[in-house]
Parts: C-alpha cells; structure tokens; sequence
C-alpha cells in the first residue's frame, strides 16, 4: 500500500519481564515485573488512488448541493450579501483596526531597536521599556486576533465549509489505517462508519478517539493542499505534537514465582 505519511501515538499497555535473581536460600527465582509502558502505535495515511480522488469529488458535490437545499449561502453569496449590507464591521470597527495594525508595526519596530543591544549593554530603563513594549504587542495582536477571528467565523456556516466538514470526514474512513493497513472504518458503507465514528465514546474509546483527532488533523492540511511531500507532513505534524515516542516504564509490581528447579547434567 503506497502511504502519504505514518505516525505514532502512544497506548498505556500492561507488559511483563521476567528476570532470574537468588533468594537468601541462595536459590535461583523468578522475578516478574508488570510493567505499564507507553508503547508507540503506528497509524498510516493511505495514498488515495485517482478513483478515490473522483468518488471525494463527486461525493463534495453531492454535500455541497445538499447545503444549497439546506438553504445555505455559499461563500461568494455571503460575501456579495454582506457587501450590500455594509460588511460586518462598523465604519468605527475598520478604523479601529487599521490603528491596531499600525500601532503594532510601529511598537515591533520599537522592540527591535532595544532588542539589538546586548544585555550588558542595557539600562534598567531599556529592560522597563523592553518589558512594557512587549505587554503592549500582545495587547494590539490579540485586538487584531478578535477581530480577524470574527470575520473568518461569519464564512463557517457557507455550503463550501458544511461540504468540506463532510468530505474530511469521508476521507478519513477510506485512508485511515494501522500498522497491518487494516482501516480503521471498516464498515460497508459510509453511512455504517458514520454511525460508529458517532458512537464512539470518550470513556471506552479515548484512545481510539485521540488518533482520529490527529488523523483529521493531518487530512485537513493535505485536502487544502498545505501537506503533500514527506517533508511537509513532517512540519504539520510538529506543530500539531503528532508523533508521539515511547515514554519510560509508569509502575511496576513483583511476583516471586517457585525456584527453578536445578539444572542436572
């Protein structure tokens, strides 16, 4: 099976180790460790074949004509709408935010110029105006941050977003799988895997339910083209902490077992 990309997640799993030590008889025992571990699990991104490229496709549509039943806007729609109303932000609001950006250019201009001293070079109030100009940035970003957020949130209810939500879904049932390439949504038909993937519950399939979030994670950047190579679902999974490795041993208890019997030539 040709894969995109592979990652591990890790499982709290119970294993044991056996080892051989002496009792004060000097006998020779078992010693039996049960030892929780995190154990790496790997998980596959199936490279989808051109077929399966026009069953999304066509499936995409099939979602997208349903919005428009639905009675959604899709996105150009929206925008014309919100355009003839006046947009969604006040003359006052645009104002504001022109301000904010230039506001923010001219403070990281600022801590650029008391940044580039070395420390030993700074004074008290270089450190003072360092610390305020900094607090300031954060404010302006957050200001600018809350108003971009609420533009973007006016479009998540279009016929596009509603079909691309359904289509990510889809994706995930047909190129999901473990280690063996068995898939994950084995069902058979979608409406079968939709039903389990809604079923699935946080106290008996947290784990489970943890790999589809970074499954879907990885299969939103590739389907808007923003992960395709090797190279670029490594960068993805990084800032999304996809690719977990093995931790140490968590707890452990023994068992003595019987001597073993020794050994005779």
């Amino acid at each position: 099976m040709k894969r995109l990309f592979s990652f591990n997640v890790l499982r709290e799993q119970e294993t044991e180790e056996t080892e051989l030590t002496k009792n004060e008889k000097g006998e020779e025992v078992k010693i039996v460790k049960k030892v929780k571990k995190n154990v790496p699990q790997t998980f596959l991104l199936k490279k989808p074949s051109r077929t399966l490229i026009d069953e999304a496709d066509l499936f995409y549509g099939i979602r997208f004509s349903e919005a428009i039943k639905l009675g959604l806007l899709t996105r150009a729609q929206l925008s014309t709408k919100l355009t003839n109303d006046g947009g969604t932000i006040s003359e006052a609001e645009k104002q504001a935010y022109v301000s904010n950006y230039t506001q923010l250019f001219e403070k990281e201009n600022e801590f650029q110029k008391v940044a580039s001293k070395k420390d030993d070079e700074k004074t008290e109030e270089d450190k003072a105006n360092q610390k305020k100009v900094i607090e300031e940035i954060t404010e302006l970003r957050l200001k600018i941050q809350e108003v971009e957020l609420s533009q973007n949130s006016v479009y998540d209810y279009t016929a596009e977003v509603y079909a691309r939500n359904r289509v990510l879904i889809w994706w995930l049932f047909h190129i999901a799988h473990d280690s063996k390439e068995k898939p994950l949504f084995a069902k058979t038909t979608h409406e079968e895997n939709l039903k389990y993937y809604d079923d699935l519950d946080d106290e008996t399939d947290a784990f489970l339910l943890k790999v589809i979030r970074k499954f879907l994670y990885l299969i939103g950047f590739w389907y808007i083209g923003k992960a395709n190579t090797l190279a670029e679902f490594e960068d993805v999974s990084k800032f999304g902490n996809i690719n977990e490795v093995e931790d140490a041993p968590k707890t452990e208890s023994k068992v003595e077992l019987k001597p073993e019997p020794e050994k005779t030539s």
